[in-house]
């Protein structure tokens, strides 16, 4: 996911933030905790939403989507069929 925000201190400035985000219903929590404890305790969060319906694993630091989401899926690439 890729935001685009507005610069409070500048009226015509903006910034990107870059963030890696996994979805899963609230009865699959568990795998994004093994996700979690994967790529690190410490890199991203577990966030739930509204009504614990969803929950979210996030990476927002840049350096960590950089040095450990992007270098793992550079090495093991995703292989899926379409259904």
């Amino acid at each position: 996911m890729l935001n685009v925000l507005a610069c409070k201190t500048n009226k015509i400035a903006y910034w990107l933030r870059l963030i890696y985000q996994l979805v899963a219903h609230s009865n699959d929590r568990d795998i994004l905790y093994k996700i979690q404890l994967f790529f690190f305790y410490n890199k991203g969060a577990i966030i739930y939403t509204n009504y614990n319906k969803y929950v979210y694993y996030r990476i927002s630091k840049f350096k960590d989507i950089i040095d450990v989401v992007i270098v793992h899926f550079s090495r093991y690439p995703l292989q899926f069929t379409k259904l």
